[in-house]
């Protein structure tokens, strides 16, 4: 990263916040945030996200929502992968071939 316009850094503060930028990006980035308020605001929300999610509960999912949502929509799981049905393919509940369901 060669330049210190809030375009650049914008698109860089997740990495900057998950500390995986490079030594000389991370630095180019701290320098920036220290005289750019817009861009420090944009980090501190980023940070409230983080803290927000981490104070989540991780609990397993309940039900899979995919049936339901094909349903829904109208979509076979053959034709959103390969854009059509494959031929010589039965479905086996949900659109997956049976040594997957």
């Amino acid at each position: 990263m060669d330049s210190l316009n809030c375009d650049h850094v914008s698109e860089r503060l997740s990495d900057y916040l998950d500390d995986e930028l490079g030594a000389s990006d991370r630095e180019i980035v701290r320098a920036h945030l220290e005289s750019c308020v817009e861009c420090t605001e944009t980090l501190a929300a980023y940070r409230r996200v983080v803290g927000h999610a981490s104070a989540l509960d991780d609990r397993p999912v309940e039900a899979d929502l995919w049936p339901g949502i094909a349903a829904r929509i109208g979509a076979r799981v053959p034709e959103l992968i390969y854009g059509r049905p494959r031929p010589g393919r039965r479905d086996h509940g949900g659109g997956c071939p049976r040594r997957w369901a």
